[in-house]
């Protein structure tokens, strides 16, 4: 895959291909499909897909990964002079207010997503990727296929999926049917009843979320 960018500085556009692992990873590809890059100055040929066009732009990162720490730092610190009622109040009640945020954009994008109609279009195992990880104490393999296909409007696009050795979906060269919502093909599926499940079954692990902070806090308040 190349991707096209232009300089902010100078304004002159590379064309470089894609290599770098790491950033956020796509996981759908189309001619003409827009994202976003980031890369440091004067280095274009290391950039990096972002999550959007901000990330990156204000080195955050680092920030609020050492406000993380301290905080951290302050739990267990507080647990261990006071007593782990404080542990389950300092980590209950910041994994609620964050996870409510977080449910309720889940809730609005599976909304979204159910008022859009599910396209089906013929598609093709193009190329089935087999890595081998080692962590220095574990090896394990992954696999992954590609799906070739066409939207409905005639565009052509390539898809990434995890590959189950036994699903004779994703062998090379396998036909398959290819769903998608128009406007959100990152999250194209073959298995129709695992694509109108997903939402749910996201929605429900924040759910879940919540509910352990909120009884964390509950309970650290109610032991102080």
């Amino acid at each position: 895959m190349a991707v096209a960018f232009p300089d902010p500085g100078t304004g002159q556009e590379h064309v470089l291909p894609h290599v770098s692992e790491s950033g956020f990873q796509l996981r759908a590809v189309w001619v003409g499909r827009e994202i976003a890059v980031i890369h440091p100055p004067g280095r274009p040929e290391r950039f990096e897909i972002a999550y959007d066009v901000e990330s990156g732009q204000h080195g955050l990162g680092r920030p609020h990964f050492a406000v993380l720490l301290l905080y951290c730092g302050l739990v267990a610190d507080t647990a261990i002079r006071h007593g782990y009622p404080w542990a389950l109040l300092g980590v209950g009640v910041p994994l609620a207010v964050v996870m409510s945020f977080v449910l309720r954009d889940e809730i609005r994008l599976t909304r979204r997503d159910a008022a859009r109609p599910i396209v089906a279009v013929p598609g093709r195992v193009a190329a089935v990727l087999t890595s081998v990880h080692d962590d220095g104490e574990s090896v394990w393999t992954s696999r992954a296929a590609f799906i070739t296909f066409h939207t409905s409007e005639g565009t052509p696009a390539v898809g990434r999926l995890r590959a189950d050795p036994k699903d004779p979906n994703t062998k090379y060269g396998a036909d398959v049917t290819v769903h998608y919502r128009p406007g959100n093909l990152d999250a194209f599926t073959l298995d129709l009843a695992d694509g109108r499940g997903s939402g749910v079954r996201d929605i429900a692990f924040v759910a879940l979320c919540v509910l352990l902070g909120v009884a964390g806090a509950v309970v650290g308040a109610l032991l102080l």
